[in-house]
């Protein structure tokens, strides 16, 4: 377990972002009459409703409950099925799973295009608020199924059936993106080069006097500066390594694995490129060894997640050897 003070030093350093719009709320002052105080003899009465009056909506919750325990129940038979079946010659299709197992089958299309191959775009519309969804979506390759996942209308597993390379965008349409992602690249570069300069000759120096230096070189005031809890080393998901830290609110796995590599008082360097792109000077403040009690006392989940990630991987690269190039339109049942 590591913990650490983090000072972030993104591609804003270089390059700053257009301000947004200013909230501003307007309050208005109560009146005297409105301003009544309450006698002491005077008790506020909780008016509560009779069982009559709530027993249907106590049953439609029990209803509600039980529908979600035999829906998990459902899929996770399903998903199995898939999983026992995925190497077999005459595998069930999905429709088949459907009709067997008497939940949704459907090939969705895009509530603009009305086709059936769909753009990340698409799958927003189509799951809204489900991210998670999204990703996993265009990470799977062709005939690749998912396994059961979140969705507020139930749980959802997912086939590719087919994919193919978008065509490439006007530039006219793509120019300014293409111009801000440009300089967001220029500005982590410039920030990266200022981190390195600034770590090298600050051996001796502390934590808050590299944030000074870099304040006034920058010509920025307010430096973003945090100091961690104890955090782990990254797990796998989803193929990728992920580790979320509360402190910045943001999935920071390179952040976390330089933290592993430094010794306390020593100082490093994380550049992360994924989501929102930023450089981090990184602080090694304490370590401590990990708890065995709770690691045996979860024993048994952890075994299963590490077993999970192992099988993606696997299955990854076994695809990767099949399908060497990646498409940007996915259709999926």
């Amino acid at each position: 377990m590591k913990k650490i003070r983090i000072y972030s030093l993104g591609p804003a350093a270089a390059e700053q972002k257009p301000a947004g719009n200013e909230n501003k709320t307007a309050t208005k002052d109560e009146s005297p009459a409105d301003k009544q105080p309450m006698k002491k003899d005077e008790k506020k009465s909780t008016n509560y409703k009779s069982f009559t009056e709530v027993k249907g909506e106590i049953q439609k919750t029990l209803a509600r409950q039980k529908a979600m325990e035999k829906a998990a129940e459902l899929m996770n038979k399903l998903d199995e099925e898939i999983y026992e079946t995925m190497d077999k010659a005459e595998r069930p299709s999905f429709k088949d799973l459907a009709n067997k197992y008497k939940v949704t089958y459907e090939i969705p299309k895009g509530k603009k295009s009305n086709n059936e191959f769909l753009t990340e775009s698409d799958l927003m519309e189509i799951f809204p608020g489900s991210n998670q969804i999204v990703q996993v979506a265009f990470d799977r390759d062709k005939y690749e199924a998912s396994v059961p996942l979140e969705f507020v209308e139930g749980k959802v597993v997912f086939q590719i059936i087919d994919k193919k390379s978008a065509a490439a965008a006007p530039l006219e349409e793509i120019r300014n993106t293409v111009i801000y992602d440009l300089k967001l690249e220029k500005g982590l570069l410039k920030a990266k080069e200022i981190a390195e300069k600034h770590v090298q000759t600050a051996k001796n120096g502390s934590f808050d006097d590299i944030v000074k230096a870099i304040s006034a070189e920058s010509g920025k005031k307010d430096i973003p500066v945090c100091e961690t809890d104890y955090i782990a080393r990254p797990m796998k998901l989803f193929n990728k390594d992920s580790r979320y830290i509360e402190a910045l609110k943001e999935d920071r796995p390179n952040v976390a694995k330089k933290a592993f590599e430094l010794k306390p008082g020593q100082l490093g360097i994380a550049v992360e490129t994924s989501d929102e792109k930023a450089c981090y000077i990184i602080s090694l403040v304490d370590r401590k060894s990990a708890d065995k009690a709770a690691f045996e006392k979860d024993r048994e989940n952890v075994t299963k997640r590490y077993l999970y990630e192992k099988q993606e991987a696997f299955m990854t690269d076994w695809q990767n050897d099949i399908n060497r190039h990646v498409e940007i339109y996915t259709k999926f049942q």
